[in-house]
């Protein structure tokens, strides 16, 4: 039995470690997904063990909140504790703070050993056979060692690891127009990552996909939608909107006039979109009571007269 001032004092540390010291008062379906996350972490701390297990903790959370769980995780790792992690999303900061990597298949270790030695022998068979997902760096490094017969020291888990590889090889201009034709330094990609973190990149944060974006903007108009309430104008919305989703680290149009083409006719300004997030995902804002269909149908329209794969409707 645990005397009452050492409960206030493990419950002050935890509040503290997790950085929620200031939401201390907010009951816990008023803060973020991250922030559950690593309020559920702390309840298994204040217990002071030697060793957790940590399954898939990062799942359904957008970058921000990812990396956030991340930190206290490798945080805790510093501080001499043991911490296995269950998971089928290796990012680079997972496998660059690993010691040791096990690979399962069908219940059984397939693969046991240091990050490098299993990724440079069983990355290709995480990938393809077992469907794990790897950093766009790995997957280029092996791309480059088993298509273009390359002989790498390692294979390659971080942007400037990547970048150093590209640039020994003469591959770097080649490669980096593929990914992102503005960005073409070790720099400016790692000052693409979310926060501009000087000591670790987020390969996730730099290339994004569709997916991720999406899951991100849904996290946004959650939080707003939390916070404000309905009956504002759309525009309101649309301008909190940006500027979260800028926050984020992503990149934002507003208001966009895109061109339509009719059997030869072009329209310069068919229609508006109200965000264009990355170039990728139309986010369209209405301030109803519900969805209609024929607000699906616009979407639809958008797409195919923009040539893009997904819409988000908010």
């Amino acid at each position: 039995m645990l005397e009452t001032n050492e409960i206030i004092q493990r419950t002050e540390k935890l509040l503290e470690d997790i950085q929620l010291t200031p939401f201390r008062q907010n009951l816990v379906w008023n803060i973020s997904g991250g922030q559950i996350q690593k309020l559920g972490l702390a309840v298994i701390l204040a217990m002071k063990p030697a060793m957790i297990v940590l399954d898939e903790p990062t799942a359904n959370l957008d970058p921000h909140a990812t990396r956030a769980v991340h930190e206290l995780v490798l945080k805790l790792r510093d501080e001499g504790m043991t911490i296995l992690l269950v998971t089928r999303e290796l990012d680079d900061f997972i496998l660059t703070a690993a010691d040791q990597l096990i690979v399962l298949d069908d219940g059984r270790i397939m693969a046991s050993g240091p990050v490098q030695s299993v990724l440079a022998e069983f990355g290709q068979v995480m990938l393809d056979r077992l469907g794990i997902w790897l950093p766009e760096t790995v997957e280029i490094g092996l791309k480059l060692r088993d298509s273009l017969k390359l002989n790498l020291p390692a294979i390659p888990i971080s942007v400037i690891e990547t970048l150093q590889v590209l640039a020994d090889q003469n591959l770097f201009t080649i490669l980096i127009n593929g990914l992102r034709k503005a960005e073409t330094t070790a720099t400016s990609l790692e000052c693409r990552a979310f926060g501009l973190y000087p000591t670790r990149t987020y390969v996730k944060d730099i290339h994004f996909k569709e997916n991720s974006i999406a899951k991100i903007i849904v996290d946004v108009a959650y939080q707003i939608h939390k916070t404000m309430g309905p009956g504002l104008l759309e525009s309101a919305y649309q301008s909190f909107m940006v500027n979260d989703l800028q926050k984020r680290g992503l990149r934002i149009k507003s208001e966009v006039p895109m061109p339509v083409v009719y059997d030869k006719v072009i329209l310069n300004n068919g229609y508006r979109v109200d965000i264009l997030v990355e170039d990728l995902v139309i986010v369209e804002l209405k301030a109803v009571e519900k969805i209609a269909y024929v607000h699906q149908q616009q979407l639809l329209t958008y797409l195919k007269a923009s040539n893009l794969n997904l819409y988000n409707p908010i």
